[in-house]
């Protein structure tokens, strides 16, 4: 049985459930950007007499509290129940309503944005459909306007905003209060995991299969008076290692500073690519009494001889999965990247001041 302290506790329409059997509640930065809820019941909410009684149907709005704290403010998307002569359970899928800008697509109204920031474009996306949009910390780079943007027929909000980020080097998180715009991670948590004091298991990739060098971004401007300035344009980044290059296309046009930050973003995912780990804790609480999943993106030490070929490394979180369940008890996996994998001072500096094109082919 799991400790009062922590339950998960879902609330619709006044009505509250917390006898669930399995409960996973996932924040990432890995994946799209929507806080998940997954979780089955074969006994049934605390009012609710018998399995009938379980209401949540998709689309029920809801809240969902892990030990007492708010995890996330969505939607039912999922109902599946199964039964047979012996057993029955059912299935409910909740998710933050950041699901909506995964699920629609632009409307192409106007369909082009000209002279605006990447704050203003995907704010005024994402609004149409109830879902905010914040980029946090002053990023260097971040506020620098696009001369010309047009949303394509068909594209996901999410994968327009995906584009935009990228030229921009800003990644996208999940929050309370809608989708967060980031580079870098938040401060040193002062969190650390030890093996044989709070670590249950783990495991950890460190590999250079990824690994290129350099990685450049060949584009285009516009608008310039020079027709060389209009011409070429690039962006260069460096992973130290092996001489083993990649080019790339720009996907929108821009000036050297523009693909600078381009040539950033690409090298911040071969970095996440390259370290990767999941460590099991128990419980879902940290020792000052927060969920781990408010602390997605901070700094965490990890104590580990047998994971680290040394004995201690540090590492960014980039993710959390909370999980309760009778065979396993309540646990909580804290997924690690590279501590420059979104940007940790990974990133070239951006010269904002670099408004010239005409850049030779690398």
């Amino acid at each position: 049985m799991p400790k009062p302290q922590e339950i998960c506790e879902v609330t619709a329409f006044g009505e509250k459930y917390s006898n669930w059997k399995t409960v996973e509640v996932t924040r990432s930065i890995a994946d799209d950007v929507v806080i998940h809820v997954m979780l089955t019941v074969a006994e049934i909410s605390s009012n609710a007499k018998s399995l009938s009684d379980l209401k949540l149907k998709p689309g029920d709005p809801v809240t969902v509290k892990l030990a007492g704290r708010e995890a996330l403010d969505g939607w039912v998307y999922l109902r599946q129940a199964a039964a047979d002569g012996y057993q029955h359970a059912v299935q409910i899928g909740i998710a933050s309503r950041s699901q909506h800008v995964i699920a629609s697509t632009v409307d192409c109204k106007p369909g082009q944005y000209k002279n605006q920031t990447l704050q203003q474009i995907v704010s005024s996306c994402f609004a149409k459909v109830g879902v905010n949009f914040t980029i946090i910390g002053n990023p260097p780079g971040a506020n620098l306007p696009f001369k010309r943007v047009s949303e394509h027929m068909g594209e996901r909000r999410f994968d327009f905003a995906a584009r935009l980020c990228a030229m921009r080097n800003i990644h996208m998180v999940d929050s309370a209060s809608g989708v967060i715009g980031f580079r870098g991670p938040a401060a040193t948590s002062g969190l650390e995991i030890t093996e044989g004091r709070n670590m249950l298991r783990g495991r950890v990739l460190l590999q250079t299969w990824d690994q290129v060098d350099p990685i450049v971004i060949n584009g285009q401007d516009h608008s310039n008076e020079s027709g060389d300035d209009n011409r070429a344009t690039k962006g260069v980044a460096s992973i130290p290692g092996f001489r083993r290059p990649a080019r790339f296309a720009a996907e929108e046009t821009g000036n050297n500073a523009e693909m600078q930050m381009r040539a950033a973003h690409e090298k911040d995912f071969v970095l996440l690519k390259m370290v990767d780990g999941d460590v099991s804790v128990p419980g879902w609480l940290t020792r000052d009494g927060s969920l781990w999943m408010e602390h997605v993106r901070e700094i965490i030490t990890l104590n580990s001889p047998l994971l680290l070929p040394s004995n201690s490394m540090r590492f960014m979180i980039k993710g959390v999965v909370h999980r309760q369940s009778s065979e396993g008890g309540t646990t909580t996996d804290v997924l690690l990247c590279d501590t420059l994998g979104v940007g940790g001072g990974g990133q070239e500096p951006v010269h904002l001041d670099d408004q010239s094109g005409g850049a030779q082919a690398h």
